[in-house]
């Protein structure tokens, strides 16, 4: 009887340290009191809301802004969370070559309606979700709306977006400037009730 209660135990301790390793790490989101927001709170990328805090980083690491728009009640943000932003690999790459900024469309409409604005005179697909590549000076550079996780005829994947949108920083960081739009990342300061 001692044996299988020590077994048991055993058992729930190796349990409990499988499912802890399985745990995702909050990101910067968890605070957030928008849904689409905390949605993403324990996706692998490294998301920060919209605020003077991404910003900064973006200069100081001197990388792109990745920016997501979209609403939890929009199948294809829902697909893109699931399809691209939950997986490891891709998400290893944004951390690395981006500052991911995730704003929530319902949240603030005026600023997605700039960013859309913005998207349609750098001749950029608009939509939601909307998926923008910003230098840290905040000129839009490239973009989309939904990038599928695999290639299409009519579309590039995902992967190849953000390869694209780091090479063009990479390669062109300089000339951005004079060929990208200047947007004006406008943030509200949000407090959690």
């Amino acid at each position: 009887m001692k044996s299988l209660r020590k077994l048991v135990v055993l058992f729930w301790i190796l349990a409990g340290l499988a499912i802890g390793a399985q745990m995702p790490t909050e990101n910067h989101l968890s605070a957030q009191h928008s849904k689409y927001l905390k949605r993403a709170s324990t996706q692998p990328v490294q998301w920060w809301p919209l605020g003077p805090e991404a910003l900064q980083l973006a200069k100081d690491k001197d990388l792109p802004l990745l920016i997501d728009v979209g609403a939890v009640w929009c199948s294809w943000c829902t697909a893109m969370d699931r399809d691209s932003y939950t997986q490891n690999d891709i998400a290893e790459f944004i951390n690395k070559y981006f500052v991911a900024v995730k704003i929530d469309y319902d949240e603030d409409p005026e600023l997605d309606a700039a960013l859309e604005r913005a998207a349609a005179l750098a001749n950029q697909p608009a939509g939601l979700p909307l998926t923008l590549f910003v230098t840290p000076s905040q000129i839009l550079y490239f973009g989309g709306t939904y990038f599928p996780a695999k290639a299409t005829p009519e579309k590039m994947s995902f992967q190849q977006a953000l390869e694209t949108g780091a090479r063009l920083y990479r390669e062109r960081g300089d000339a951005l400037a004079k060929d990208g739009i200047q947007i004006h990342l406008k943030y509200k300061t949000k407090v959690k009730p």
